[in-house]
């Protein structure tokens, strides 16, 4: 079976005028897989209800640490292709006591 390439995500044209694509498995690939993974509000998908991860809104704990539990079980049930590193690259934007604060997540995608 021929591996099918995937569009890449934000849709774009190549340089030959072809819609950009990554091939299946590559780390251009997993990472947009985990991208979206991320990006997709638990209940959004009515085929999958339960593909994505849960309201990350208050995602600090109120000692100021990350809680990324639900991150990283996510990343580990829909795209088993990855693993995340969320320790190194997390950080927080806006001023605590500020209603805009929100926490930034970044994930470090290797390839399993």
């Amino acid at each position: 079976m021929a591996d099918i390439p995937h569009l890449a995500i934000p849709l774009r044209l190549s340089p030959a005028g072809a819609f950009a694509v990554n091939e299946d498995g590559d780390i251009d690939d997993v990472t947009q897989c985990v991208a979206v993974l991320l990006d997709t509000p638990v209940g959004s998908r009515l085929e999958v209800p339960e593909y994505g991860v849960g309201d990350l809104t208050f995602v600090m704990s109120r000692d100021g640490a990350l809680e990324t539990a639900g991150v990283e079980t996510a990343v580990a049930e829909w795209e088993p292709r990855a693993e995340v590193d969320l320790e190194s690259v997390v950080g927080v934007a806006g001023d605590r006591d500020d209603a805009e604060t929100r926490a930034v997540i970044l994930a470090g995608v290797r390839l399993t």
